[in-house]
Formats: structure tokens, sequence, C-alpha cells
């Protein structure tokens, strides 16, 4: 398969990873709102988790952009057929 092509697909993978993440994050910070009142460690554990899906948030992001860079280089590469 093409480089660029499977380059792509993977990039096209991880933008969906990276929405899906998001959403949780927005799932998150409701649930944080509504138990704000709770009795601890309810609240810790659930600011626990949105630090964690913040960090996965950021790797998705940084993962993007290097894929996105391979993406481009590949399709710059000279084809040798």
């Amino acid at each position: 398969m093409n480089d660029s092509i499977e380059s792509a697909r993977i990039v096209k993978q991880t933008d969906a990873l990276l929405r899906e993440a998001r959403g949780v994050l927005r799932r998150l910070d409701k649930l944080a709102a509504e138990i704000s009142g709770q009795d601890p460690p309810i609240p810790d554990l659930v600011a626990d988790a949105r630090d964690s899906i913040d960090s996965v948030v950021h790797q998705l992001t940084l993962q993007k952009h290097t894929l996105q860079q391979r993406a481009k280089d590949a399709l710059r590469r000279p084809r040798l057929s």
C-alpha cells in the first residue's frame, strides 16, 4: 500500500480518537459540575479522571501533528517505480 495513503488513514483514525477523547472531557466537566457537592472521594476521582483524559487529548494532539507531518513528507518523496 502507498505510504501516503496509509499515513492519511492513520491521521484520520487518530483524529477520530481525538474527537472522542474531547467528548469524554466535556462529559467529565458536566459530571464534575453536577457532583461538586458530593462527599470525598467522588469529586477527587472525577478530577483525576479528567486529568488523565486531558493527558490523552494532549498526547493524541501531538501524535496527530507528527502523523500529519509524516503524511506531508510521504507525499513529497519521489516514488521509485
